[in-house]
């Protein structure tokens, strides 16, 4: 049985912004999309499904 969770919503504990930017741009690379930085960090935390639409 847990005795304690810890929940990290981004910014908390650690600032993951950065690796999740370059996640994408990793992946839009091999599709040859190229996407602003800025544009990305814009739909950190909006859910997949809407990202994507």
């Amino acid at each position: 049985m847990f005795e304690a969770v810890i929940f990290d919503w981004d910014g908390t504990l650690a600032d993951s912004r950065q690796v999740v930017v370059a996640s994408f741009q990793k992946a839009l690379s091999t599709v040859h999309c190229e996407i602003s930085d800025e544009f990305i960090e814009r739909r950190i935390g909006v859910g997949t499904a809407e990202t994507f639409r």
